[in-house]
C-alpha cells in the first residue's frame, strides 16, 4: 500500500490540491445543495423508477415508466404505470415474478404522486397496479410489447438497490 503511494506521490498531491480547491468553492454551491435537499423524496422515488423504450421500425417507439412504490403494504406490491401511447402496452400480460396483477385502474395525471407528476408528460396514460405480496427483496417485473411481443424486463428492490444486486462473498 505504501509502495503505491510512493509511485503516485506526484499525482496524489494533485489530486489532493484540486479536493481542496473543490471544497473551498462548494461554498458558492450552497443553492445547490438546498435544492436537492427541498426535493430528496423526488428523488427517493424516481431511483424505484424506470424508463422502457419499445421500438417498432421506423419512428414509431412506445414509452413506459414505471415506478415502484415501496411502502409495506399487506394487499399487494404496487406500481404505477405510465405509458405512451397507451394500446402498445399489454397490460394484462404484466407479470411480477411469474404473477399476474390483481388490479389495473386508470388514473388522471393529478392522482399522480407529486415526484411522478413533475417527471411524467401530460399526454400519458397513467395506471395504477396491484400485484400480489411478495417477501422476495428483489422484483422481476416483465413486460410485453403488444405489437411486437417483445417482452422487456425489470428488475428492483425492496430497500436499497445496491444492497440487493451486489454480489455476495
Amino acid at each position: 500500500m505504501t509502495a503505491r503511494l510512493v509511485r503516485v506521490g506526484g499525482g496524489a498531491v494533485i489530486l489532493g490540491s484540486l479536493l481542496w480547491l473543490g471544497g473551498c468553492a462548494a461554498k458558492n454551491d450552497r443553492h445547490i445543495y438546498d435544492r436537492l435537499h427541498k426535493h430528496r423524496s423526488d428523488f427517493s422515488m424516481l431511483q424505484q423508477s424506470e424508463k422502457i423504450l419499445f421500438r417498432h421500425g421506423e419512428g414509431n417507439t412506445t414509452v413506459a415508466i414505471v415506478s415502484y412504490l415501496p411502502k409495506e403494504s399487506k394487499e399487494g406490491e404496487r406500481f404505477i404505470l405510465s405509458v405512451y401511447p397507451e394500446e402498445c402496452v399489454a397490460l394484462r400480460r404484466m407479470k411480477l415474478d411469474g404473477q399476474a396483477p390483481r388490479a389495473i385502474e386508470k388514473i388522471s395525471h393529478t392522482k399522480l404522486p407529486e415526484a411522478l407528476r413533475r417527471h411524467t408528460p401530460g399526454w400519458f396514460d397513467s395506471y395504477r397496479i396491484l400485484f400480489p405480496h411478495t417477501s422476495d427483496k428483489k422484483l422481476t417485473l416483465s413486460m410485453e410489447d403488444a405489437v411486437t411481443g417483445e417482452v422487456q424486463t425489470l428488475l428492483f428492490a425492496k430497500g436499497p438497490r445496491y444492497l440487493v444486486t451486489k454480489p455476495k462473498f
